[in-house]
């Protein structure tokens, strides 16, 4: 249930689908990283759209230099945004540039990944993630309920020994 409401979580803060959370996680994995870096190369990727997006001239010419315009930063939904950065990065010939963009695009989570290879999987299509993303859609619901049952079971208990550790003080003083 963990991961389910891991990748569900990671849906919903950054506004993706969870099939585009799935394809982004197995990516990073292919080319060397860990699923768990996702949320901070998308932490890191968000900030700069934001910087971007709010008119911070440094921001756009970065987009730019990937081939983004302001427009298209302003345009595109989230989901082809990560795609499209990634093809950015990946289309940099120089090296020591390229390290360079990556750095200040995707944080140091992006760091020591083959971009090329994240763009490359990144380009496919999400069907085979979105057969999976109801499934995890139920199992996350069914964590989330589960979650609550038990902070009500724990409430309740805490209410039921109140008296006896009620007792126990009085009986201390």
């Amino acid at each position: 249930m963990s991961l389910a409401g891991q990748i569900d979580d990671l849906s919903k803060t950054y506004d993706v689908s969870m099939a585009k959370v799935l394809q982004f996680q197995n990516a990073i994995v292919q080319a060397g990283g860990k699923a768990e870096d996702a949320n901070k190369i998308l932490s890191t990727m968000f900030s700069k759209i934001a910087e971007a997006q709010q008119g911070n001239e440094a921001a756009i010419a970065s987009f730019e230099d990937l081939g983004i315009t302001f427009e298209e930063l302003n345009n595109t939904n989230p989901d082809k945004m990560i795609g499209r950065i990634y093809e950015g990065l990946s289309s940099i010939g120089n090296t020591y540039d390229r390290i360079k963009a990556v750095k200040e695009m995707l944080g140091k989570a992006g760091m020591g990944k083959s971009v090329e290879e994240i763009a490359e999987a990144l380009g496919k299509s999400t069907a085979e993630f979105r057969r999976q993303e109801e499934a995890l859609k139920a199992w996350a619901e069914l964590g989330d309920r589960l979650d609550r049952t038990m902070l009500n079971l724990k409430l309740a208990f805490a209410e039921f020994f109140k008296i006896f550790t009620d007792r126990k003080s009085t009986r201390l003083n």
